[in-house]
């Protein structure tokens, strides 16, 4: 979080970018045609993310 929005960064040192939402999981990059959604378990809790980016998914689980 920063300044009330969700940034991403998709490499250590790398650019950070804002995530726009979509829905309360989905969520979209404006600087390059991609995609997150938030992974949930029953209960709510988030478990990872699927990134979609030139047309394939690339899951990945929560670490912390």
């Amino acid at each position: 979080m920063k300044d009330g929005a969700l940034h991403i960064r998709s490499t250590p040192g790398g650019s950070e970018v804002r995530l726009w939402p979509e829905s309360s999981v989905d969520f979209f990059i404006n600087e390059v045609d991609a995609q997150i959604k938030f992974s949930r378990s029953s209960s709510g809790t988030v478990t990872g993310l699927v990134l979609r980016e030139f047309g394939r998914d690339k899951p990945a689980k929560k670490v912390r």
